[in-house]
């Protein structure tokens, strides 16, 4: 086997303190295999010669070892075994010259957990997977109010979250004797509070039993993500809208009054409920009905009928006047007012029973207050010239009503019979007729009259038979009126 000898110059720095004033000086150390001179500004310069793959060896020691040192001078260098690092002392304490690498702790995963919390929520869990070389994990929060519960110093964790809390970031890092790991990304994390107080409902009141599409709304509720709302009364169904903060609501025919009320929620919890907002639900008013219509005969003559409404049970009645002029109800709140008019005019009155806000009801009468016709009056009796067979009739003028002549009794034709003044013809030569004017005004009763006329014979004598008696037999003529003799040639007869 070859051997080989390495020839290493060492040069020797030797300093003069300084004298005199003057500054000292010093010389410095090179190393090497070559004998060249120290480099100026070093004060020790080792420099391995191409191909002999040297090295300088820093002193090694365990990390006990290392601890032991008393005193160490800031800046001492020590390589650590346990940990396969280079240390130094930094005036206090000792720091690893690389921070990764080595048996320093790995770099931190990425942390799962919760990303939402409540204000006031316990144990909620956070983990990583374990760090290389990691011994012990430290764990940072950006927030405040963020406590670990369990799992300090490790990678599963529990923490809790104060009433205060704040939101922020969370990170985690392994750490040895060697050192500390690279942290793992930042996890935030929003801390939530229960939704504020409620305020104030606004909607409508009172509404109607069997009303559909009534509106009613809160102001949005700050950290809310649904709305509460409830009644106290029966009978109410949210149509839309059902968990927020603006809804429509049916009110069923049975529904009752309440409070309705509303509060907000979300994963943390219910908020504050709202003031109490009174809903009255009124009932249907009574079904009007305003009674029997008043146009018969009972109403002839009157100008003031008694009305005849039903009483309401719910609600208030009220007549009005729809149609006829000139009209007063007396007590228009009472179903049973008087109405007062004219004669001769028709009315409509509406009997209407109201309970705001649900629709009124109302129902129809009609009042007629009808007029009994004109007495009748056929004129005088009329005696009329002899032979005569027409006559003029002298009956009175309705108002109101019309008139119409009839035959009661004789022979006579009427030739206009609506007319009070009406031509008669067809009178016998000598007798009586008697007419009747009748004036009517329904359904009011009649009223009529008679007038008799009395025609005559021009002849002074009355016509009658004369008969004429011979032997064996007889002979009878009649004899025309104004006839007062007569002459009978009788041949052959006897007696």
């Amino acid at each position: 086997m070859k051997k080989y000898i390495i020839t290493i110059t060492l040069y020797v720095v030797t300093c003069s303190p300084p004298m005199g004033g003057q500054r000292g000086a010093c010389q410095n150390v090179g190393i090497n295999t070559t004998g060249a001179a120290p480099n100026a500004s070093a004060l020790l310069d080792i420099n391995a010669s191409p191909g002999n793959n040297l090295g300088l060896l820093i002193p090694r020691m365990t990390t006990n070892d290392r601890n032991n040192i008393a005193s160490p001078a800031i800046g001492l260098l020590i390589y650590n075994t346990d940990c396969n690092n280079f240390n130094y002392y930094n005036g206090t304490g000792w720091q690893p010259v690389n921070t990764t690498g080595g048996n320093i702790p790995g770099t931190a995963g990425t942390i799962t957990g919760a990303t939402t919390v409540c204000l006031s929520q316990s144990g909620v869990a956070y983990s990583i997977p374990a760090t290389t070389n990691a011994t012990g994990y430290i764990w940072s929060y950006t927030g405040t109010g963020f406590t670990i519960a369990t799992g300090v110093n490790t990678n599963s964790i529990t923490a809790d979250f104060a009433a205060s809390a704040t939101s922020g970031t969370l990170t985690v890092y392994g750490t040895n004797a060697c050192g500390n790991g690279t942290a793992s990304p930042a996890y935030s994390i929003t801390v939530n509070a229960v939704p504020a107080a409620a305020g104030t409902i606004s909607g409508t009141t009172p509404v109607c039993q069997s009303q559909n599409g009534v509106a009613f709304s809160v102001g949005s509720i700050s950290g809310a993500t649904g709305y509460v709302w409830t009644y106290t009364g029966i009978g109410l169904t949210i149509a839309t809208g059902a968990n927020t903060n603006s809804i429509t609501v049916d009110f069923s025919a049975s529904a009752t009054s309440g409070n309705i009320t509303v509060y907000g929620t979300n994963s943390c919890g219910s908020g504050i409920v709202s003031p109490n907002y009174a809903i009255t639900v009124n009932a249907p008013p009574t079904t009007a009905a305003a009674g029997a219509d008043q146009t018969d005969a009972a109403t002839c003559g009157l100008t003031t009928v008694t009305l005849a409404g039903n009483a309401p049970t719910v609600g208030t009645g009220a007549w009005t006047i729809t149609s006829g002029a000139g009209g007063t109800v007396n007590l228009p709140t009472s179903p049973t007012s008087t109405f007062t008019g004219t004669a001769g005019t028709a009315y409509t009155l509406r009997w209407t029973i109201s309970n705001a806000p649900c629709t009124a009801s109302y129902d129809e009468v009609n009042v007629t207050f009808n007029q009994n016709p004109t007495t009748a009056n056929a004129g005088p009796d009329q005696t009329l010239i002899c032979d005569a067979t027409t006559a003029t009739l002298a009956g009175n003028t309705p108002a109101p009503g019309t008139g119409l002549w009839t035959v009661f009794s004789g022979t006579a034709t009427i030739t206009t019979p609506s007319s009070p003044t009406s031509g008669v013809t067809g009178l016998a030569a000598a007798g009586t007729a008697t007419l009747r004017w009748t004036i009517s005004n329904a359904p009011c009763t009649s009223s009529f009259d008679d007038v008799v006329l009395t025609t005559s014979s021009c002849c002074v004598y009355a016509p009658g038979n004369m008969t004429f008696i011979y032997t064996g037999a007889q002979e009878t003529w009649q004899v025309p009126c104004e006839v007062t003799s007569i002459t009978v040639d009788a041949k052959g007869a006897e007696g």
